[in-house]
């Protein structure tokens, strides 16, 4: 956030701003007054550069400690000088660590679903017992406490791949990078594989900052009442406060038409976690004007959202049945999945 003038009025706008959030939190109802000029604009600066690291984590990153320039051959990538390529891996799942020494940031960025193998994780979403692998493996720094968690069998499967190939690393290394905040973040499938290595990561003492696009659900309701209490929505209005990056802060983003971050249902007991933050309009060239600061998971809308496909579906039934990947493509409008400012592919 970049503001122009003499310290005193610095000073004013910035007062100004902390008012405008504290009468909001008071009011208990926060959506309406975070709406302002100044918060949309941080939380666009965040999530516009958020979804570039997202984008590409679709691309084939090859070799390690070497500028990611060299290693991938979009746009972003042959122009980002002060980022480096520093682990990645591609199995069952897709991710790349990389070092952003202008920002001083470890960033995390785990691929969406584009294979196979991915599909297969996404469908497995029956709801399994959840203790995090590094209390399992003695790496933990910080007590554990069962409390009945659970989450999506094929999201907790693929995040094992990183677990296994990649943790240890990634806490060797933040150890070293004094000072670096660790962000994890993700498309789709990598927005839930985001989640978890969050959750894993705050057992080992590190306090991450999460980005999501499109993200589907991931745990059930006592996990996500954890998530809350830890990675709460204040921590993230602090963020689009100060313009500054806060540790804990939690942005899921997502489209207004976007089918993925309804699944699974609430009703299968699945729930969302993080500050809710919405384009509302504009598809494919969506700017600051199209942002909405929901805050807080909202079950009422996402019901809303549900009765609104099932009346499309009930109208066209008949047309549907003759054409049924017209009416797939209708019901599921999935280019409302594919864009977040950009589309979500090594192509940025």
């Amino acid at each position: 956030m970049k503001f122009k003038g003499t310290p005193l009025i610095l000073g004013l706008q910035f007062l100004s701003t902390v008012i405008a959030y504290q009468l909001a939190s008071n009011k208990g109802n926060s959506t309406s007054l975070l709406n302002t000029k100044s918060l949309i604009d941080n939380a666009y600066d965040f999530t516009f550069e958020g979804a570039k690291f997202a984008a590409n984590s679709y691309c084939w990153l090859f070799g390690e400690n070497k500028p990611l320039s060299e290693a991938c051959p979009s746009k972003f990538c042959k122009t980002s000088n002060h980022l480096k390529l520093l682990k990645s891996g591609r199995t069952n799942i897709a991710y790349a660590i990389m070092e952003d020494t202008k920002n001083k940031r470890i960033i995390v960025s785990f691929k969406g679903t584009s294979s196979p193998n991915e599909w297969v994780l996404d469908t497995n979403y029956r709801l399994t017992e959840y203790i995090p692998y590094v209390v399992k493996d003695e790496i933990a720094t910080k007590e554990f406490i069962y409390r009945g968690w659970k989450v999506h069998r094929g999201f907790l499967k693929g995040y094992k791949t990183f677990h296994k190939n990649a943790m240890r690393y990634l806490l060797r290394l933040m150890a070293r990078k004094k000072g670096y905040t660790l962000v994890f973040l993700g498309h789709s499938l990598g927005g839930a594989l985001s989640v978890i290595a969050a959750v894993e990561s705050h057992f080992c003492g590190l306090n991450p900052v999460i980005f999501t696009y499109g993200s589907p659900k991931v745990g059930n309701y006592r996990l996500i009442d954890w998530m809350s209490e830890n990675f709460p929505l204040y921590i993230t209005e602090q963020s689009l406060v100060s313009g500054k990056l806060i540790p804990r802060s939690f942005f899921r983003m997502t489209t207004s038409k976007d089918i993925v971050p309804l699944l699974p249902l609430y009703k299968q007991g699945f729930s969302h976690c993080g500050f809710h933050i919405n384009i509302k309009n504009n598809l494919f060239f969506a700017d600051k004007d199209d942002l909405e600061l929901i805050g807080e998971f909202d079950k009422h809308l996402e019901f809303k959202e549900w009765r609104r496909r099932m009346k499309l579906l009930k109208k066209n039934y008949k047309e549907y049945m003759k054409s049924p990947m017209k009416g797939y493509k209708e019901f599921v409008e999935s280019d409302y999945h594919r864009y977040y400012y950009i589309r979500m592919g090594c192509k940025q």
